[in-house]
């Protein structure tokens, strides 16, 4: 495995360098390599992929051997529905649903915690300095203090501290009307483009980012099929830049929705998310 660390356009090619000193020629760089695109860093500096103040938790439980407190199993049987969003105070939700590795797995829980940082306090929370029992410790509290179910804190209590598997600030670019890579007449090539969130990073609140890295592949695929690569590219660039950056205002809108502290949409998304929940609980069985 290699580190990619820049490009540089030659004529009509573009060679990558790497970290260890070595290089590769190509007629063509897809830079696919996610939210903190070092090919986008480089070829459209104007995406920023930045901090929107929300903190994120996420982690996979495994119910003990044995006896499973009751609550859990509960909620377990619960999510063998289908997956579940939970709307808290203080703009705090939780998403959990079941998982398994593959068919041979034990089943688990992933859950994700996230919740408005409180910069008013004027000693912000520095996520990546804390040890993972601190972590585990402060998501528990925010849950036992947004949502009324034991249930959820617990999940998180019970988490086995290798199992934290995320700890990170919400990022996101900006959702831009118009095509950055057409603009930046600096660094244009027609021998570098990119893909998915090395282009148009967004939240997943909306559950958009890997739909929408799909469908840019799928138009890559046909344009590189094309006898004219320029054009065909622009083309690819130009519908991949629109879907994208309207999925990036798309998920920007739910990321706020699900986190504001605004009393009416709180008590709205509150009750219609308790009113799913409990409906769950005493639905008959068929």
């Amino acid at each position: 495995d290699k580190i990619y660390s820049k490009y540089e356009v030659k004529g009509d090619k573009v060679v990558a360098y790497f970290e260890d000193g070595t290089y590769e020629e190509a007629d063509l760089l897809i830079g696919a390599d996610g939210a903190n695109s070092k090919v986008r860093k480089q070829r459209c500096p104007k995406v920023v992929n930045e901090e929107l103040g929300i903190i994120s938790i996420a982690g996979t439980f495994y119910a003990p051997e044995g006896d499973c407190p009751v609550n859990l199993d509960v909620l377990i049987q619960k999510l063998k529905k289908g997956c579940l969003r939970v709307i808290g105070k203080e703009g705090c939700t939780l998403l959990l649903f079941l998982f398994s590795e593959d068919e041979k797995s034990k089943e688990g829980i992933l859950w994700a915690i996230s919740w408005l940082d409180d910069k008013t306090s004027g000693s912000p929370i520095d996520l990546y300095k804390m040890a993972k029992e601190d972590v585990q410790k402060l998501a528990t509290e925010k849950a036992q203090k947004c949502f009324g179910y034991s249930c959820f804190a617990d999940t998180i209590k019970h988490t086995n501290l290798n199992h934290i598997v995320d700890i990170r600030k919400t990022r996101s670019a900006k959702p831009l009307t118009t095509n950055p890579l057409e603009e930046d007449k600096v660094n244009k090539t027609n021998r570098v483009t990119l893909l998915g969130d090395a282009i148009h990073p967004m939240t997943t609140h909306r559950g958009l980012g890997a739909n929408t890295a799909f469908c840019d592949a799928q138009d890559l695929a046909h344009a590189l099929k094309q006898d004219d690569w320029d054009s065909a590219l622009k083309s690819y660039e130009q519908k991949m830049t629109k879907r994208g950056f309207a999925n990036v205002k798309a998920s920007l809108q739910a990321t706020q929705m699900i986190h504001s502290k605004s009393r009416f949409k709180g008590w709205m998304l509150s009750g219609l998310s308790w009113a799913f929940w409990i409906g769950g609980f005493f639905s008959k069985k068929k």
